[in-house]
């Protein structure tokens, strides 16, 4: 099981290909973030895509990495998915993963 940090490395390591694929910001949110995830728990990643990014198949190629690098079960969400009451709550919680997006 990865923690909080290993998977922000994991983000700050790869900001190339995530910039290619239109990310603009990458963030944990949810128990891992907060650094109380079980075996049992997913990974919950809040992704923000710039305006020309944010296309299916981007979508997609990010799920694939991420499948194939962090080892757990994972969500990831937009802030556009959120719905209105669980957004703050997210906004107040997400840690940014640190490059240049």
């Amino acid at each position: 099981m990865k923690d909080k940090q290993q998977i922000l490395s994991l983000f700050e390591s790869n900001g190339g290909l995530l910039r290619r694929l239109g990310v603009m910001r990458i963030g944990l949110f949810g128990s891992v973030a907060r650094g109380d995830a079980t075996r049992d728990s997913d990974v919950d990643v809040l992704v923000e895509f710039t305006r020309a990014g944010h296309t299916f198949d981007n979508f997609n190629r990010l799920c694939d990495f991420l499948e194939a690098n962090i080892g757990m079960n994972y969500d990831l969400i937009t802030p556009q998915s959120l719905k209105p009451r669980v957004r703050q709550k997210v906004a107040n919680e997400v840690q940014y993963a640190a490059f240049a997006g």
